[in-house]
């Protein structure tokens, strides 16, 4: 579902794969981080003027995949906890 959009928008950056989209007025940007040769699953989420990024201990051999999951695990998040996710200091 989401992948069509995500592949529209990812990019392979200098510190690793990133990817952007909208989901219900935030932004996500998906930034997985190279570590060991796997990346980390981590993004930002955004809305106006607050931001609140996110990494989890999940390592994922592929880049596009750690990409896919990252954006996938912004969208629950995001569904789940909504603008209360501003007021919270841990994702």
């Amino acid at each position: 579902m989401l992948g069509f959009i995500k592949k529209l928008f990812s990019s392979e950056g200098s510190s690793g794969p990133e990817a952007e989209m909208e989901h219900k007025g935030f932004h996500i940007k998906a930034t997985p981080i190279p570590e060991g040769g796997q990346y980390r699953v981590c993004g930002v989420i955004s809305k106006g003027d607050q931001e609140k990024k996110f990494i989890r201990s999940d390592l994922i051999p592929e880049a596009q995949l750690a990409c896919d999951i990252s954006m996938d695990k912004a969208v629950t998040i995001i569904d789940q906890q909504g603008d209360k996710l501003f007021k919270r200091h841990n994702i």
